[in-house]
């Protein structure tokens, strides 16, 4: 272009500044319109993309009928195309608010996949601590510092967790859940309110409800492109006889491990039942060891006071015949025969004494001699004497002997009549002790009875426990694998095919604002083109080609549309695709909205933008400068009156 159509060009802006800033102000909106509903798509794919490569959101979920086990963790890092792998606990609980009943979804913690969002407060760093979803607080019940405590519809909540009581102190984001939406639950409504995050060790659980997965190459696919879906199909598509390979290892563990556990505890309840037994038999043996045992005693004792009775009544018969002068006289007999034994004897001791000495004195004498004859005749009757007393002391002796046997017999016969009278006074307190004997004897064949039906009752108990732990194992129902990808999370699928819907309307759409920049360019080309008549006629009289003279038009609404276009995309990335992404923000759980400049999408818009305006210039230029220099120097003749 000529130096003097260029000044000519630029006097031309200032002059119609209004206009230049119209046509400027139209593309802009135009542009920042087409560029920003084009962005939309793409800045809400880069959104969510940068959210799950930050918090390196898993590719593929595993979880099983049966648990998952550290058996499956390994079989699963030996997976072609694992990244890496980490295991974790879910478990739905049930909280009782002021006013409803909420279930809350338990989640472990994790260390490398999947990881939260800290929005406020600060990560668990002990067992009674737990983070709970942002903006699900309700009615103030789950804000920081709040404690509450969970439960479980029927079983012990204690049985999987180590405390039911927790603390909130953070407010967390998962890409788990991108939505309000958390799925369903078997739990109260049946819908899921809030998820919680606490440490991994709040669980007491014997195998792992999760198994989350990343992919080696998907590392850096779009999470919503053909290729993404295609290698995360491929990888679950492979899946089928991996999974029936688990789960039939893990059916045949569990049953086995159950039945080992079954065969231990039966085996412990059967001793401890035929212990039970053998107690009680000892018991029994016992009792009736001590009933016999005093059932002979008590037939003893009657054997013995009847005996005891019955020889009372011959002693007292007896007794019966012996009166008091006969005792009397027996006694004074004794005394009477005993006195004269006695006086005999001394008796004849002094005549055997005087004997001996006469005979010694005799000795000495003459038996001649008168004296000697006196003293021999006095001997003779010593002799004499001695003899009869000799002869009446076996008589005498005889009948002391037969006084003093009447006399015993009848000590007997009384001693006798005093021990069966004692022995009959104890009668009474025998048997009193017999009938206690028999009392304790009776209760403890009671306490026996009720320990034998006790005993009997347990061992229906136990065959019936048994029986039915043993039917548990039978109907232990196949596990089955379940492999989860980021599809079937509602949210995530929900928020991708959005961004696909925003990214459709912006194919077709936008248009229609580049189309009108483009006929409101075309009025004012046309206005200014008319205004500029004679001025066109001046230009190509003095030589000017068709070419150059346009190319001023050109650059008047070239200029003001790449300045358009311009301010249009700078504002157009940052405005329209931040409002579009937080207005979907009210349904999505993501990150702030990430709007880079999007240099093809701008190039695409200045060019479309710049056809747009050209196109319009030259349809307002090109009539004009097909006339001849004298026609456009005079005024356009007014139109033909009716």
């Amino acid at each position: 272009m000529k130096r003097s159509l260029l000044k000519d060009a630029l006097r031309e802006i200032r002059r119609s500044m209004g206009r230049y800033l119209s046509i400027m102000a139209i593309v802009c909106l135009g542009v920042g319109f087409f560029a920003g509903v084009k962005a939309a798509g793409p800045d809400m794919i880069t959104t969510a993309q940068t959210y799950y490569e930050t918090s390196n959101l898993m590719d593929v979920h595993f979880q099983s009928t049966l648990g998952l086990t550290d058996d499956d963790v390994k079989a699963v890092q030996g997976l072609k195309n694992v990244n890496q792998t980490e295991t974790g606990y879910t478990l739905d609980t049930i909280q009782s608010g002021e006013e409803d009943m909420y279930v809350i979804r338990l989640i472990s913690l994790p260390e490398t996949i999947s990881l939260p969002r800290l929005i406020e407060g600060r990560f668990p760093e002990n067992e009674n601590e737990i983070v709970v979803e942002n903006g699900a607080i309700i009615s103030g019940e789950y804000a920081i510092g709040s404690t509450f405590t969970l439960s479980l519809d029927s079983d012990d909540i204690l049985d999987s967790l180590k405390t039911d009581t927790f603390t909130v102190v953070g407010l967390i984001e998962s890409p788990l859940y991108v939505t309000y939406k958390k799925g369903p639950s078997t739990l109260a409504s049946g819908e899921v309110d809030l998820y919680g995050m606490v440490l991994p060790e709040a669980f007491c659980m014997d195998v792992y409800t999760d198994i989350y997965v990343t992919l080696q190459s998907t590392g850096q696919l779009v999470f919503n492109s053909a290729m993404y879906k295609e290698t995360v199909t491929n990888f679950v598509d492979g899946l089928a006889q991996f999974e029936s390979e688990r789960e039939e290892y893990r059916y045949n563990t569990v049953k086995t491990e159950a039945q080992e556990e079954y065969d231990k505890e039966k085996t412990k309840a059967m001793d401890k039942l035929a212990k039970a037994k053998k107690k009680l038999d000892d018991a029994k043996k016992q009792l009736d060891d001590a009933q016999k045992t005093l059932d002979a005693n008590r037939k003893k004792a009657e054997d013995g006071f009847k005996k005891a009775q019955e020889t009372l009544d011959e002693i007292n018969a007896v007794l019966a015949t012996i009166s008091e002068e006969d005792v009397i006289a027996m006694e004074q007999g004794i005394e009477t025969l005993t006195s004269t034994i006695a006086d005999l004897q001394n008796q004849k001791a002094q005549s055997e004494q005087q004997l001996s000495q006469l005979e010694a004195y005799l000795a000495t004498l003459d038996p001649a001699s008168q004296e000697y004859t006196q003293y021999a005749g006095m001997a003779e009757q010593l002799r004499q004497g001695i003899a009869q007393i000799e002869q009446n002391l076996p008589a005498l002796q005889a009948q002391l002997t037969e006084l003093e046997g009447n006399y015993a017999d009848y000590q007997q016969l009384l001693e006798g009549k005093k021990q069966c009278e004692d022995a009959l006074s104890k009668k009474k307190s025998t048997y009193k002790k017999l009938n206690e004997a028999q009392a304790t004897i009776n209760t403890n064949r009671k306490k026996y009875e009720d320990g034998l039906a006790s005993y009997k009752k347990n061992y229906k108990k136990a065959m019936d426990e048994l029986a039915d732990a043993q039917k548990e194992i039978d109907d232990i129902e196949y596990p089955t694998w379940y492999s989860f990808t980021r599809d079937d999370n509602e949210g995530y699928s929900e928020y991708a095919d959005n961004a696909n819907r925003i990214a459709a309307i912006a194919q077709v759409f936008p248009v229609f604002f580049l189309l009108i920049a483009a006929l409101v360019c075309l009025t004012s080309m046309t206005r200014m083109v008319e205004e500029n008549r004679t001025q066109i006629g001046s230009y190509k009289a003095l030589g000017y080609s068709t070419l150059q003279i346009a190319a001023k038009y050109l650059l008047y609404s070239g200029s003001a549309t790449v300045i358009g276009a311009t301010v249009g995309l700078i504002l157009g990335f940052r405005i329209f695709p931040t409002v579009i992404i937080s207005a979907y923000n009210i349904m999505y759980r993501l990150p702030d909205a990430s709007t880079p400049f999007l240099t093809e999408v701008a190039a695409y818009s200045i060019i479309l933008s710049l056809a747009a305006t050209f196109f319009a210039t030259g349809m307002a230029v090109y009539k004009e400068l097909q006339e001849v220099p004298a026609s456009l120097l005079r005024p356009r003749s007014p139109a033909n009156g009716k």
